[in-house]
């Protein structure tokens, strides 16, 4: 518990934002760190609960607590976007017009059934090209079930200069919402269903929901190859009802509402708090003083039980997401495990305990803390510092 506190200041904030796309740990100490989860296959590496301090998950399709996580130790952000400015959209349809399907990584997709789907919709629709841009991995796998009229470009970080020439674009979330920042109609579909061409009328809902798919949809759900042809030749009626001219299907406000939810959403500040929170109790973790301090509290997810066999004394400590047990303990044990409230400080919880050895009951609350039997009240560390 003696590792020197790494000095990581708000402004580097902005770096922590690119951890939550590469699912990075950000070490507070040498040991202790926080960790940023984007897909559930992020729990794949090596994650020791005794030394995480709090994790962000950037996915409402993850359930931490499933890994043993407390809630109280976890926080649901969605990462702002970065807008990018993209060259005036093409509105006028020529003979053929041209649409764009962005799937930026295979874990869009991953059993590329919204990919395939897209595709089969178009075969069959030759007054228009379709473009997808994807991982290449993925381009190889969907390249023999495309006619001739649908092509493939490799996806990059810079694909934005590629749509200068884009009549509607195909795609969910952050590219959903670049784009209609940028004044392209988009039909939102993505891993939550078929969400449908986005307006006035209906952005609101979408922003709430996240452009993943269908307003109110479920993962994997089903998008049915009608829906999608029926919404490109409304826009097409649109675009040529319009006399190629920009539809305008979003008001200014509602840019700038969207621009203010996605771009701007305070997630920046969120993590800001979170690695702040952190630093405090590490320190208060490492120093004696400050430990006596702090509040211990038991979360949520923690359930006491009687213990096995004829020892009525035993009780076991178990974690109701995950039912794993993660500590048999005495009565003695037990008495300490009871003061910790939330109100308590470990001061108080020792003065109450005054026959036992202080540094045994300071070792045993460490030890609970790093088997997340107990949490500390970090929203207490603000008021102990003032």
């Amino acid at each position: 518990m003696k590792a020197e506190i790494t000095n990581l200041t708000q402004s580097e904030s902005s770096i922590v934002l690119e951890y939550v796309k590469s699912s990075k740990k950000t070490y507070i100490t040498e040991d202790e760190y926080i960790i940023f989860i984007s897909q559930p296959e992020d729990f794949n590496q090596s994650i020791s609960l005794g030394d995480l301090l709090h994790c962000v998950v950037c996915s409402k399709d993850i359930n931490a607590a499933e890994q043993g996580i407390p809630n109280e130790m976890v926080t649901y952000i969605d990462p702002p976007i970065v807008k990018v400015n993209m060259p005036t959209p093409c509105y006028k349809l020529n003979n053929v017009a041209k649409l764009y399907y962005i799937l930026p990584a295979i874990s869009d997709d991953p059993d590329l059934c919204i990919s395939r789907t897209i595709i089969r919709a178009l075969n069959g629709m030759l007054n228009v090209k379709l473009y997808v841009v994807a991982p290449l991995s993925v381009i190889s796998l969907l390249e023999p079930i495309a006619n001739n009229h649908i092509f493939f470009r490799v996806y990059t970080n810079d694909f934005w200069g590629m749509l200068t020439d884009c009549n509607i674009l195909l795609g969910s979330q952050s590219i959903a919402i670049n784009a209609l920042l940028n004044q392209i109609p988009v039909i939102v579909i993505g891993s939550h269903g078929f969400g449908g061409l986005v307006t006035d009328d209906n952005i609101q809902n979408f922003t709430e929901s996240g452009f993943w798919g269908r307003i109110g949809g479920s993962l994997k759900e089903k998008i049915p190859v009608a829906a999608i042809l029926y919404e490109i030749q409304y826009v097409f009626d649109l675009l040529n009802f319009n006399h190629h001219k920009p539809l305008h299907l979003l008001s200014s406000n509602h840019i700038d509402l969207l621009a203010k939810a996605f771009v701007e959403n305070g997630a920046k500040d969120m993590i800001d708090k979170i690695i702040s929170s952190s630093q405090q109790l590490c320190r208060f973790l490492t120093n004696k003083e400050d430990f006596l301090q702090l509040n211990p509290l038991i979360p949520c997810c923690i359930s006491i039980e009687e213990g096995l066999g004829n020892n009525d004394c035993e009780k076991l400590l178990i974690n109701a997401n995950t039912n794993k047990i993660l500590a048999v303990v005495g009565t003695d044990e037990m008495n300490i495990i009871k003061l910790c409230n939330g109100k308590n400080t470990v001061r108080e919880i020792l003065s109450k305990n005054e026959s036992a050895d202080e540094e045994e009951i300071i070792n045993f609350i460490h030890d609970l803390w790093r088997a997340k039997i107990i949490i500390f009240n970090t929203a207490m560390l603000e008021l102990i510092n003032k």
